[in-house]
């Protein structure tokens, strides 16, 4: 673990932009129960992009995500959350695989004021990948406010059978 404060914004700074997303209120919560880990259960999920166990274009999905019990995400359930997303590879095949991460690193980009300062319990995620194939996959995955400020990011190395 490393750990340090984070300086203010300067010339050099860049931030992604999120992407386009519709109002979660219009998506209905997926239906996820009995559906991998038990505790993904303490999660309400409403997926707009990328459709699990189909050939998807690109692996990427995105999903607004509260806690079901309405608590607001602190800095250790933004890291945990990084990790909920399913494997990349369930994005570009139909058939479910087992997987195993052997990399992952995650980053909170913001401070707990930021934390504060947010009004909701819903986030958006966003994950990704450049590559999937030959028994590996990458994955990165940004959290984001439902304002658009970017809150955590990780990126994963997996294997796959």
């Amino acid at each position: 673990i490393v750990m340090g404060r984070k300086r203010a914004p300067d010339e050099a700074s860049f931030e992604k932009i999120p992407p386009d997303a519709p109002d979660p209120e219009t998506l209905e919560a997926m239906a996820i129960q009995g559906m991998g880990p038990v505790w993904l259960q303490h999660y309400e999920q409403r997926a707009f992009e990328g459709a699990p166990f189909e050939r998807n274009a690109r692996p990427k999905s995105c999903a607004w995500i509260a806690h079901k019990d309405g608590r607001v995400f602190d800095t250790k359930g933004l890291i945990a959350l990084s990790d909920t997303p399913m494997p990349r590879v369930f994005f570009t095949s139909t058939t479910p695989r087992f997987g195993s991460t052997i990399a992952f690193s995650v980053n909170s980009v913001c401070g707990e004021d930021v934390l504060a300062e947010l009004n909701t319990a819903r986030v958006l995620l966003e994950a990704d990948s450049r590559s999937v194939g030959r028994g590996a996959y990458d994955q990165q995955v940004c959290v984001w406010s439902e304002c658009g400020t970017l809150l955590c990011v990780s990126n994963q190395t997996a294997v796959y059978r």
